[in-house]
């Protein structure tokens, strides 16, 4: 993993709760952290703490479906994906968290979704294979959620990168059939461009979310090693693409309808989705490296 010449995480990557974006730098770290790269534990520690410490006082509202927590199929999700790669223990606080993400599925098996700020926080397909993906490590009796999930997810169309890498991820999750896999797979790894990564939609340039993201999917479901030629031509636009800070610049196409908070990742008003696509690249290259021997020891 090209982040400070494989020594740590890029500075970047430290950042504090604000919905939905601390997640992706969480789960970047996990992997950094299981293949010998050094991390800051103490950050990674309060992290956890902090998520925890924002949902515990919310857990009687969540048992009871009360509106506190703004699109909590993608926000509530994400949030305890990152604590699902911590491998954080459940707990009351976790158990009402999954309750109320449950709460959210349609009837035709997808979860809602306010598509407000994309390409995070956008699609049913996003919301659905987190969803499905949380409430296996978290939730309770939720065999015909899931099952429900997984059966609108294979059919569900699939319009930009988010939703064909978060369709590839949710049908791998929920051990779809192998030929809807290698079906989603297909259609993703289809959007390959000349340069070696992805654009989040067609008209748009190639950056390191949907680059990292596509990766990320490809290789979770078992699609890619990083021997193919797909991976290395992914993996060679990130690298080119990396500033000398250890972050990559991708560019918002939300519509700012909240005043912009500090983060304290580079980037300006691109910050919190160059913060995104940065923990996705990361995450990508990252899962390319093998596990290290001490992660191995220390789990078995």
């Amino acid at each position: 993993m090209h982040c400070r010449k494989r020594t740590g995480i890029p500075e970047g990557l430290r950042l504090r709760v604000l919905c939905h974006n601390q997640s992706l730098p969480q789960i970047a770290y996990v992997i950094a952290k299981e293949r010998g790269i050094a991390v800051d534990k103490a950050i990674a520690e309060k992290q956890s703490k902090s998520v925890m410490a924002m949902y515990k006082p919310a857990r009687e509202p969540m048992l009871q479906r009360k509106e506190i927590i703004p699109d909590p199929a993608i926000s509530v999700s994400y949030a305890l994906l990152g604590m699902a790669a911590e491998a954080y223990p459940g707990d009351e606080t976790t158990a009402a968290m999954a309750h109320l993400i449950s709460t959210q599925q349609n009837p035709d098996g997808s979860f809602r979704c306010l598509p407000a700020r994309p390409p995070m926080e956008s699609s049913k397909v996003t919301a659905t294979a987190l969803s499905i993906r949380v409430l296996q490590v978290y939730g309770a009796n939720v065999d015909a959620v899931i099952a429900q999930g997984r059966e609108w997810l294979r059919t569900a169309p699939a319009r930009t990168t988010e939703e064909r890498a978060m369709k590839l991820l949710g049908l791998a999750w929920s051990k779809a059939a192998a030929a809807d896999i290698r079906a989603a797979a297909k259609m993703l790894l289809n959007d390959q461009r000349a340069d070696g990564g992805w654009g989040q939609l067609p008209m748009i340039e190639t950056d390191a979310y949907a680059t990292g993201q596509a990766m990320y999917a490809l290789q979770t479901a078992g699609m890619v090693t990083p021997h193919d030629d797909a991976y290395m031509r992914g993996a060679g636009f990130l690298l080119r693409t990396q500033r000398p800070d250890g972050s990559w610049l991708v560019r918002s196409r939300s519509n700012p309808f909240q005043p912009l908070k500090e983060s304290g990742f580079p980037h300006g008003r691109d910050q919190w989705i160059s913060a995104a696509g940065t923990s996705w690249a990361a995450m990508a290259l990252g899962t390319s490296l093998p596990v290290s021997a001490t992660q191995i020891s220390q789990t078995y």
